[in-house]
């Protein structure tokens, strides 16, 4: 026992008295109970309790209660076994680039007296503050301070030039950009060797950064919606006109308008939209369906290619196709329809914006 029960009372009436700090707490070896005086000035704990005139047990040994946080964590002989000890484990996270080191818990040296069995060997003492021992609830933490330089990328940054008659969707790069190189000095914090917290204090700039640039549509929504107009397929020259007609192939009763003009030529969507068919279509030949937003439909037959394929979004003007006479065709010539309604069809001479142009 560290103090008799029936001095227990005047003991501590007298160590408050000199205005000292009292912890009691139970080592990890042996639960051994300890009363321990922190003094303000160098004195021995027998000092204290003898001032108190608490009689002290012969069997009991001058000792130090370390203390992490405030609680007792280990009891080992002597104030320089214990500075030893922290001072070691301080040690083991510096480096050249050290400027200081420091325990984030409050750690406290505290005379006392204990049984000699409970007094620890500085080892088993600092296996239970190690940092790594993960397991021992004393485990202290070492911060240290650094100051240190590195050569890094400067990111580049994006620059964005908006172009008036293009939609928002519509992007492009301009110019890559190249990270830039710095000099960068840092104060950091380490917590048990690790970073924990880097502070930017200089920078010198090796080579600026070039910032990229990229172009983008100022129009909102996508060139792929529908506007609700409709531009001419292809160029070239109309050659029937939709509704009746008199001919010896095909049908007399003209759906659509057709324009001829060398095979290959380009056919383009006339509004945007979202391609429903593209394949071979019976007299259709190489046959395109778009629906539109509106649920319009315009249909584009005897193509010699198509270029999209099902499930496609496509804007108008967009390459679709090339011109052919595949299907049921006397030459080389685009067949053009549209549903307004997705059902009725229209002559579509009536709803296209613009004259038709021959080449």
């Amino acid at each position: 026992m560290l103090f008799y029960e029936n001095h227990r009372e005047t003991v501590l009436s007298r160590v408050r008295a000199r205005r000292v700090k009292l912890l009691a707490g139970m080592t990890a070896l042996g639960l051994c109970l300890t009363l321990t005086a922190l003094i303000p000035e160098p004195v021995s704990a027998t000092a204290v309790y003898r001032e108190a005139g608490a009689t002290v047990d012969s069997d009991l040994v001058e000792a130090v209660a370390i203390t992490v946080d405030g609680v007792h964590a280990a009891t080992v002989d002597s104030v320089e076994t214990a500075q030893a000890l922290l001072a070691q484990i301080k040690r083991g996270y510096e480096t050249p680039a050290t400027e200081s080191v420091a325990f984030r818990e409050s750690v406290e040296l505290l005379p006392c007296l204990a049984s000699p069995e409970c007094v620890m060997a500085p080892a088993d003492a600092g296996a239970l503050l190690d940092p790594e021992n993960t397991a021992s609830p004393a485990a202290l933490t070492v911060l240290t301070l650094a100051t240190v330089t590195r050569e890094e990328d400067v990111p580049f940054e994006t620059e964005t030039v908006l172009i008036p008659d293009q939609y928002a969707d519509e992007t492009s790069l301009t110019r890559s950009g190249v990270n830039g190189r710095a000099v960068n000095t840092y104060s950091v914090i380490y917590r048990n060797g690790q970073e924990e917290l880097a502070t930017l204090t200089d920078s010198e700039t090796l080579t600026a950064p070039v910032n990229e640039i990229v172009t983008r549509g100022a129009l909102p929504g996508s060139r792929y919606d529908s506007r609700g107009v409709y531009i001419w397929p292809t160029t070239g020259v109309l050659t029937s006109k939709f509704g009746g007609r008199k001919i010896s192939i095909g049908s007399s009763n003209h759906k659509g308008i057709d324009i001829g003009n060398a095979a290959g030529t380009k056919v383009v969507a006339a509004d945007g939209g979202q391609v429903i068919f593209a394949g071979k279509n019976g007299g259709y030949g190489n046959f395109v369906a778009i629906l539109h937003d509106s649920g319009a439909v315009t249909r584009y037959a005897h193509m010699r290619k198509i270029l999209v394929e099902v499930g496609q979004r496509v804007a108008q003007g967009q390459p679709i196709g090339e011109m052919g006479r595949t299907g049921t065709a006397t030459g080389n010539h685009l067949h053009f329809e549209i549903l307004p309604d997705g059902e009725t069809w229209v002559d579509p001479v009536s709803l296209l914006t613009g004259e038709l142009q021959r080449h």
